[in-house]
């Protein structure tokens, strides 16, 4: 009785960790996903929560070139095509900078991609990820929180 036990629940974890794997990879996508447009218009970087009906949350920070980048002078968004569907809100923590990223959408599975504006070089840039939007997932901790790549 334990033996089976085991088997069906190490079968449920495997398939769980399948499902999540192909649905929210951690690597990074080879190429940015966001158009120019949307990048380089940081004045239009915001989302009217009432639009929507689903929500995703992520607590995320900003590595460019493998490095932490912790200025809080910097904005993190999240679209869907060239729609914004969340801004960050910038935060210090252990010495560097986290970013609370509530985002928003009306349909499950949406392609989600990230802008940075990264304002010691004064230019927004396209995130390197894509995350597919989950209703109510949540993605990092504040201890270990999801990295968006810049390169």
């Amino acid at each position: 009785m334990i033996k089976r036990t085991l088997i069906f629940f190490t079968i449920i974890a495997t398939a769980f960790y399948i499902t999540c794997k192909k649905d929210n990879p951690a690597e990074p996508t080879a190429t940015p996903m966001l158009t120019p447009a949307a990048v380089t218009d940081t004045a239009a970087w915001t989302v009217n929560p009432g639009n929507y009906t689903h929500l995703m949350t992520i607590v995320a920070t900003i590595k460019l070139h493998d490095q932490m980048i912790c200025s809080n002078a910097n904005k993190l968004a999240a679209f869907a095509g060239d729609e914004v569907r969340g801004v960050g809100t910038p935060y210090n923590h252990l010495g560097c900078v986290n970013y609370n990223l509530i985002v928003y959408s009306n349909s499950p599975g949406d392609s989600i991609t990230f802008g940075i504006y990264l304002a010691d070089q004064d230019t927004a840039v396209a995130a390197l990820n894509t995350l597919v939007f989950t209703t109510i997932a949540g993605h990092g901790s504040p201890d270990f929180p999801y990295a968006i790549e810049v390169e």
